[in-house]
């Protein structure tokens, strides 16, 4: 491991979507602490968040963004990549904090708890089992982000009361490349997932069906034939939920998205 995951900036350089030209910021360390906390209460739109939190955050863009924010750092995008992930997966197996709080008479207060925390009391720090970064290098490639494949993994870990560890790393080794089958959902997994992740989070996040068009549009996301918008002649999604045929195939492909998220 390099001195990123010492760093404070690195470890809450987060994104979440929907990024276009520029990327928009997504939660810090101990917001993401406060997701997986929600999602181990059973929040199934806490565990969407944080898919797409480490879907956007493993992206090259955002190792880009992150190189021309800070300088450029001594680390490769491959790096980054298991070092991010590294710090996701530590964050998934917490096991309680250390928080402070303004006593009244101005003096700070400081402890370690457990979650929810008393009123007052702000996260800034975490402990808990931490999974080797040699299996998780074993089980993923960079090419092999995607935001369905991350909320199948924070869903195994988070809806388990204990023993977490054997859990990650027993779902590590199954979905390792070793794997006869890896190939097969690298191809499944990797398939329209920007996409999806735009859509899941449009609607996630209330947007009007002609909003979260316009956000495919400005994302450059092509249109597909199995949704028949190219055979109409149409040149985008905005064009497409305009056209009455074109809107049905969209409103299909929403609906499975909504089923899925």
């Amino acid at each position: 491991m390099s001195n990123l995951d010492e760093n404070y900036a690195f470890a809450n350089f987060n994104f979440t979507a929907v990024w276009q030209p520029t990327i928009s910021p997504g939660p810090r360390e101990d917001q993401l602490i406060e997701l997986v906390y929600r999602a181990r209460c059973g929040d199934t739109n806490a565990l969407c968040e944080l898919a797409d939190t480490m879907y956007c955050t493993l992206c090259r863009e955002t190792y880009d963004a992150y190189q021309h924010i800070h300088r450029p750092v001594d680390v490769s995008y491959r790096m980054w990549f298991y070092e991010k992930l590294f710090e996701f997966l530590r964050l998934l197996l917490f096991e309680g904090v250390s928080a402070t709080r303004c006593q009244d008479d101005g003096k700070f207060e400081r402890r370690n708890a457990y979650l929810p925390l008393e009123e007052g009391f702000h996260i800034i720090n975490y402990w808990g089992e931490e999974v080797e970064i040699e299996d998780i290098e074993r089980a993923f490639r960079p090419e092999d982000n995607d935001c369905s494949m991350w909320f199948e993994l924070a869903k195994a870990v988070s809806e388990v009361a204990d023993n977490r560890l054997q859990v990650l790393q027993s779902w590590l080794r199954d979905h390792g490349r070793a794997s006869p089958s890896r190939e097969g959902q690298r191809k499944r997994w990797s398939k329209n997932q920007k996409r999806d992740s735009i859509i899941a989070n449009g609607l996630r996040r209330g947007l009007d069906k002609i909003a979260i068009c316009q956000e495919l549009d400005a994302n450059r996301i092509p249109l597909l034939r199995a949704l028949a918008l190219v055979d109409l002649g149409l040149e985008s999604w905005v064009a497409g939920w305009a056209d009455a045929k074109g809107r049905n195939a969209i409103q299909q492909l929403f609906s499975k998205s909504r089923t899925k998220s």
